[in-house]
């Protein structure tokens, strides 16, 4: 089947006519510099927008400034969650167990026991100042320190 030449469309029956001739180069060309959208030069050539994005960058027509947008604000959370103030540090383990939902931004992430059980915890213990996830007793079992030779050989 032959394509017909519907609105919108850059298919044409007659091959001999051009899909974009000099006139139309020289309206879109004059279009883009106007600074008009993709789709306002589309309506005023009615071709596609696609189209037109496709000439645009086969003329290598330069490229436009970003329009300056509004900067827009976050909305404030609706109920941000209470936060503990963190204890002082002691030598001795003050923490006990908690679940993942009793977990505080100063408290140790180190998991205890399996996950799937009901009774699976997380260390609990205050965090080493604020800069790892775990207490001072869990950072040496999640950073153990190789060897010098086993250190070599990798």
């Amino acid at each position: 089947m032959i394509p017909t030449n519907s609105t919108k469309t850059n298919t044409w029956i007659n091959p001999a006519e051009p899909v974009w001739p000099p006139e139309r180069i020289e309206a879109l060309r004059a279009l883009w510099k106007d600074g008009k959208s993709f789709s306002e030069i589309a309506t005023a050539l009615d071709t596609s927008k696609n189209a037109v994005i496709g000439k645009a960058h086969r003329l290598a027509l330069p490229p436009r400034q970003p329009k300056e947008r509004a900067a827009r604000s976050r909305p404030a959370p609706i109920y941000p969650p209470p936060t503990l103030p963190r204890p002082a540090s002691s030598p001795k383990r003050i923490g006990h167990p908690v679940k993942f939902f009793e977990l505080q931004p100063w408290m140790c992430r180190f998991p205890l026991g399996d996950p799937r059980s009901p009774d699976f915890r997380f260390c609990g213990e205050p965090t080493v100042h604020d800069k790892t996830s775990w207490c001072a007793d869990c950072q040496k079992v999640v950073f153990v320190v190789m060897p010098a030779r086993m250190r070599r050989a990798a």
